[in-house]
């Protein structure tokens, strides 16, 4: 059953081009069912449970403690940017130094990354209506090697190997609904992953989207960039060579 479960949310999860005909929320909602079927949690379970040793007292323990440690955001994704110092300066699981091992190799292996997006016309200072502009999308593991990539996923529940994927989300600003591109991304030849595509817009004025990384197996762990760029009626300090 589970694995039935499994293969239709893939299938879902790759509607590329179709998603845009449902919409952010809807296709959002269904990566995140996929997240949640990975890990073996529902809405109300904290993402603290994909990690080994936490059960909900361990997780209690551990928020309690938040103040006398300085640390504001009580989220997975901060407790996994914790040094290991930092982390083992918490005393969990009561100081037991084999559980203590065993969190630290799958928080190793949790998709901590960063992400950019950039606009650009390629040799150019400016952009302007005419031009062929370049949206450039950056993914970056920052735990991992520049020549490492990401392993299989680690889940306490899901009972086969899966590799993990990213997906980006390109997404309208005014609406934060309708949905431009959809486009898998994951690293292959080293911790970080890149997409481009080009528009003529036609248009002058500034523009606003939102570009969102959804994970297909971790909770916790996705982003979301606003990006913002301007585009002129003309580059005055253009250089046009002459046509021969």
């Amino acid at each position: 059953m589970m694995g039935e479960v499994a293969m239709e949310l893939n299938q879902l999860a790759r509607m590329g081009n179709s998603a845009k005909k449902i919409g952010f929320k809807a296709f959002g909602t269904i990566l995140e069912f996929q997240q949640m079927m990975t890990q073996g949690l529902w809405t109300t379970s904290d993402p603290m449970l994909q990690l080994p040793g936490f059960d909900t007292a361990e997780i209690k323990k551990y928020r309690q403690k938040l103040r006398a440690a300085a640390i504001k955001d009580p989220s997975i994704e901060t407790f996994c940017r914790l040094t290991p110092k930092q982390r083992a300066e918490l005393n969990l699981f009561e100081g037991d130094k084999a559980k203590n091992e065993q969190l630290e190799k799958v928080v190793k292996a949790m998709p901590l990354i960063s992400v950019a997006a950039e606009a650009f016309t390629e040799g150019e200072e400016k952009m302007t209506a005419t031009d062929a502009i370049t949206l450039k999308f950056t993914l970056k593991y920052d735990q991992l090697g520049e020549k490492e990539t990401p392993g299989y996923v680690c889940s306490r529940k899901f009972p086969f190997l899966k590799r993990q994927n990213w997906t980006l989300i390109f997404v309208d600003g005014k609406t934060k609904e309708t949905i431009i591109a959809v486009e898998k991304l994951l690293p292959k030849d080293g911790n970080s992953a890149t997409f481009e595509l080009k528009q003529r817009f036609g248009q002058v004025g500034k523009f606003t989207f939102y570009v969102y990384f959804k994970h297909d197996s971790y909770v916790g762990f996705d982003k979301e960039l606003p990006f913002e760029f301007e585009i002129a009626a003309e580059d005055k300090n253009r250089i046009i060579p002459p046509v021969s």
